[in-house]
């Protein structure tokens, strides 16, 4: 059996896996998610498809500047446009996205949570977006060494 070899090899390690496995299992008997790749549920739910996407287009000085090109690879541009789309859904929603499916995930739990919670989501005051804000204008500067760049924002329905 693994578990009596490996703590035949490493008592501590043996334990913590021990302690970590048995865990896994009363958390999930709980309906708690405790650890992301042992749920399947964070890979089999469904992502609701938006019936409004966001263009978003970024002008500086009249000039159209094209953030598909300016990207070295794909992940600066990806932090881009996820940004814009996280402030979109923080205005929509008045709370962070995280913060809300935090609470129907961890429902009555939580309030024991909330603290820790409030700590790594983003908060929707105006002191908190006026800081994301001065953020991103920071961010685009380096990126594209313009300044007072702008973002238009522009939806579109998608017939059903």
């Amino acid at each position: 059996m693994y578990l009596k070899r490996l703590y035949q090899n490493s008592a501590v390690l043996g334990v913590f896996v021990f302690f970590f496995a048995a865990g896994t299992v009363f958390f999930n008997f709980l309906g708690l998610q405790t650890t992301p790749f042992y749920v399947w549920a964070m890979f089999s739910e469904k992502l609701p498809i938006k019936p409004s996407p966001t263009i978003y287009t970024l002008v500086a000085d009249g000039d159209t500047l094209n953030y598909t090109d300016f990207a070295t690879n794909n992940l600066t541009r990806t932090l881009l446009v996820s940004t814009l789309a996280l402030e979109d859904e923080m205005r929509e929603q008045h709370e962070d996205p995280l913060r809300a499916w935090l609470k129907t995930k961890l429902k009555t739990h939580y309030t024991a949570w909330q603290p820790c919670i409030e700590a790594v989501t983003n908060d929707t005051s105006r002191a908190s977006t006026a800081k994301i804000e001065r953020w991103r204008a920071r961010y685009l500067e380096q990126q594209f060494h313009r300044k007072n760049i702008r973002i238009l924002r522009q939806t579109y329905s998608i017939p059903q």
